[in-house]
């Protein structure tokens, strides 16, 4: 490029030569360049054998034959570009080292290295303070990406079909910023896009219908990251926001570490309980038709969070949180804001626990439901826990009718471990063995053959009785259940939940009426109706569904919206279609 640059200085008269033998002399002429052999090539070793006359010495000039590695003016880039020390002298020295640098792993031997090096010949200090280091992209079967190979998809059809923000979320939320490298899949950034963006974005959604129905607003004078006078009064409310500041700490602490995996992956938790728990828990609040404090409470909730929450997501998740932070407070953008600082005298920590265990228990017996192929619709009789020492039954009790709603359930019962399950031990080799050495795999076997015991310090004998003992940590075994005969069981954190799975006709009713309901919630949605019109309902069935239907007519009333609920007569129902409720027919039908 020198070279080149230096052939169209030149005026009409100026020549340069080869020497003798190879080409002879050349005038270079404006515009044109030297040809060899109808070809321009100044490569070596053609290069080295051009001449050029200095025009202030009059002396011959060519290529010196040292030549620098080319990474050397790469890492002269952070002085270079603000040609110090030539000028720029303050600036220069006010922002380095650099905070940090990020490049990919293929330039740890390069760039990250030539940086240091001459940063520590020129100033005896390092380049940067921190590094993020990304790991390489490849293909879905393991092979690099190839533009010979095609074998990656098309980045504006992925960002047409998934969005942009999900695709750099789903990137910052792999293991690529940690330095490892990753299978590329549209199917990764769909799973971003249904578990994550859309879960946020209806959240969103909800909050705003249900806020332009009742006609509220934020209070302008409070704000949403300070306690200030504001204590909610809700349960619901106090646990949300003690999850929202635990997780701004979380990942603030992670973005000052520039741990970008270990700071993202905290949001979709995040997202997941405040769509399936908080929301799901607070349908209710914000459905009823006063206006009163708690419904008041839960709106100024939810939006506290969900502007916070865009606060935190800005950096990764530009596009979509912009619109969020903006419809949700009128100002200019959520960048230009000041990023969220943890305020922790609301975090509460063992109200935290105590939602993560009924989750738990929530979680485990809906699993049960799912082996079994019980949908939640269908009412179960009783729910059956066996506690661990360290859970309160009287705790557990607090949230009795939160539990058995959200499993289905009529009953809730205790039991011991010894009437539903036997302990099931798995031994870590990977931790004992540096402990134990050859005697690992004789505790292993004993592990297998059920010779153990389980210590009140949640510790484990090995065996049970005899010497030589074994003893063995908490964090060295893990302990499971398998349900006895008549039992489907399953345990984690040391709770075993069972279901009685048995479906009585009287739960049978319950459950095909609760199918009706869905159906015409599902017209409802088809008519067009605001969530707050109250409709006719129509349902014509078999004798025994009709009577199930008339004994519970309130609840199909009180889930719909319904004002009536008709048998029959010469309507024009604005939806109606026929369902199948266990095999029988169902004609059912809205209209206002």
């Amino acid at each position: 490029r020198a070279i080149a640059r230096y052939f169209d200085s030149l005026s009409i008269e100026d020549t340069f030569k080869f020497k003798p033998g190879l080409a002879g002399v050349y005038e270079y002429k404006a515009g044109t360049l030297p040809i060899r052999d109808g070809q321009l090539d100044l490569h070596k070793p053609y290069i080295d054998e051009i001449e050029l006359t200095c025009k202030k010495c009059g002396k011959a000039m060519k290529r010196i034959t040292e030549v620098l590695d080319c990474w050397f003016e790469s890492g002269s880039m952070p002085y270079a570009q603000l040609h110090y020390p030539f000028e720029n002298k303050k600036e220069f020295e006010d922002n380095f080292p650099a905070n940090f640098i990020a490049e990919g792993l293929d330039q740890t031997r390069g760039w990250f290295y030539t940086l240091h090096v001459l940063s520590t010949i020129l100033f005896n200090k390092p380049a940067f303070k921190n590094v993020i280091v990304n790991g390489i992209l490849l293909a879905a079967n393991g092979e690099k990406l190839s533009k010979r190979k095609k074998n990656y998809p098309d980045p504006n059809e992925l960002f047409e079909k998934f969005g942009v923000d999900s695709t750099r979320f789903f990137l910052y939320t792999s293991t690529a910023p940690m330095a490892e490298d990753v299978r590329f899949s549209e199917k990764h950034v769909e799973e971003i896009v249904k578990k994550f963006t859309l879960t946020l974005w209806n959240t969103y959604s909800f909050f705003v219908t249900y806020a332009n129905i009742d006609g509220w607003k934020p209070q302008n004078d409070v704000s949403i990251d300070k306690r200030q006078a504001w204590t909610p009064a809700n349960k619901l409310d106090k646990w949300i926001l003690s999850e929202l500041h635990v997780l701004v700490k979380e990942v603030t602490d992670s973005m000052d570490e520039y741990q970008l995996t270990k700071a993202t992956r905290p949001l979709i938790n995040f997202v997941d309980i405040l769509s399936n728990w908080y929301v799901r828990r607070s349908r209710r609040r914000f459905w009823k038709s006063e206006n009163d404090g708690d419904k008041n409470e839960a709106y100024r909730t939810l939006h506290t969070v969900l502007v916070t929450l865009s606060k935190l997501l800005a950096p990764f998740m530009p596009s979509v949180t912009e619109t969020i932070f903006k419809n949700l407070t009128r100002q200019e953008s959520v960048h230009m804001q000041e990023w969220p600082a943890a305020d922790l005298s609301f975090i509460e920590k063992n109200l935290n626990k105590e939602i993560r265990t009924v989750r738990t228990i929530v979680s485990l017996a809906l699993r049960i439901r799912g082996k079994k192929n019980i949908k939640v619709r269908q009412p179960l009789s009783k729910l059956i826990l066996v506690l661990p020492a360290g859970i309160k039954k009287t705790m557990i009790e607090s949230y009795r009718d939160v539990i058995l709603e959200e499993i289905n359930a009529k009953e809730l019962a205790f039991e011991k471990d010894g009437r539903l399950a036997t302990p099931v031990l798995t031994v870590d080799a990977r931790k004992i063995g540096p402990r134990f050495g050859a005697d690992t795999q004789t505790i292993i076997v004993a592990s297998k053959q059920g010779d153990y015991a389980i210590q009140h310090d949640g510790t484990v004998k090995i065996p049970a009785k005899g010497t030589p003992a074994y003893t063995l940590q908490i964090d060295e075994v893990s302990i499971g259940y398998k349900g006895k005969e008549g039992f489907d069981v399953e345990s984690e954190l040391g709770m075993i939940v069972a279901l009685d799975t048995v479906v009585t006709p009287e739960l049978q009713d319950e459950g095909n009426v609760r199918d009706i309901v869905r159906s015409l919630q599902e017209l409802r949605k088809k008519a067009g109706y605001d969530i707050s019109d109250r409709i006719y309902v129509y349902v014509k069935a078999s004798p025994e569904l009709q009577r199930a239907v008339t004994k519970f007519a309130e609840f199909i009333a009180k889930e719909t919206l319904a004002i009536e609920i008709q048998e029959g007569g010469n309507f024009e129902w604005d939806q109606e279609e026929t369902i199948e409720v266990e095999g029988k027919q169902v004609e059912v039908g809205v209209r206002k």
